[in-house]
């Protein structure tokens, strides 16, 4: 088990965002190739079929399609999209919370205020920066300062990490 109490400053916070700004952005970068890929070859093979079977009004309606998913997904690469600002997640940075880690999942408790568990299912990804180790759970970052940890903690934490969630995002 990992014990720590969390006092987050404001300049690891900025730090874990940017980090997952990072991540989020080359994601959706990432996927918008894919799907453009996609239509190209799209287009393609209806072009082909059409070609090959003398089709009319259905070859033009065919086309019509994938060529639309194409434009749109080119106009969203020019623009400010909403998937561009998905890293702008809640952070549970919890200062003064004493958090335990475990086989388990994050367990949390504010003295006079919250208390709470989060099971490692429930958590999608984890990153970590020089300063900074976060838990990602949807829409939600739980942001530790690395400085609370010794190094065996530390350690203890990485390998659970990744036999819980898997390969650093």
């Amino acid at each position: 088990m990992i014990a720590l109490t969390i006092n987050v400053t404001e300049a690891e916070y900025i730090e874990a965002q940017r980090r997952q700004q990072r991540t989020s952005r080359s994601k959706v970068i990432r996927q918008r190739i894919q799907l453009t890929l996609l239509c190209a070859i799209s287009i393609q093979g209806v072009y082909e079929l059409a070609r090959e079977t003398s089709a009319g009004f259905e070859f033009l309606c065919a086309l019509l399609t994938p060529g639309y998913l194409l434009l749109g997904i080119a106009l969203a690469c020019f623009r400010n999209s909403a998937l561009h600002t998905s890293y702008k997640k809640a952070a549970v940075t919890l200062n003064g919370a004493e958090a335990k880690i475990d086989d388990t999942g994050y367990h949390w408790n504010t003295p006079g205020q919250t208390n709470g568990v989060v099971y490692w299912p429930a958590f999608n990804s984890w990153t970590e920066t020089p300063k900074t180790i976060t838990l990602v759970r949807g829409g939600l970052m739980y942001i530790m300062q690395r400085s609370a940890f010794t190094e065996e903690s530390y350690a203890e934490l990485r390998n659970l990490c990744i036999a819980k969630l898997g390969p650093e995002t």
